[in-house]
């Protein structure tokens, strides 16, 4: 769990989406790899859904904190949830100049 490998696979990602850009490439996605629509979870299916999350944190003192969050909603329709929480921390983040980090 390296720098370079967080970069690697964030690097992967934008080419991805590069490649997916280009109409050939994307009509082989969705011909070939891709679900097609309707193809998601039943409704049965999601109601015995839930999930776990587990954050990691350690403090330049070397303090290290450890935080669960369970839910028993279904990770399927919670995704538009963690998006939406998403774009507020970045929100807040730019908003509060980078007080989040060390040293600032």
């Amino acid at each position: 769990k390296s720098f370079a490998s967080a970069v690697s696979t964030l690097l992967s990602f934008y080419i991805l989406g590069a490649v997916m850009m280009i109409k050939p490439f994307r009509w082989l996605a969705k011909k070939y790899i891709l679900p097609s629509q309707g193809h998601g979870p039943t409704a049965e299916e999601k109601k015995g859904g839930g999930f776990t999350i587990t954050f990691v944190a350690s403090a330049n003192d070397g303090t290290r904190y450890k935080g669960v969050w369970e839910d028993g909603r279904n990770p399927y329709d919670s995704t538009a949830v963690f998006v939406v929480e998403a774009a507020a921390t970045i929100i807040d983040f730019i908003n509060n100049k980078n007080d989040y980090l060390p040293g600032r």
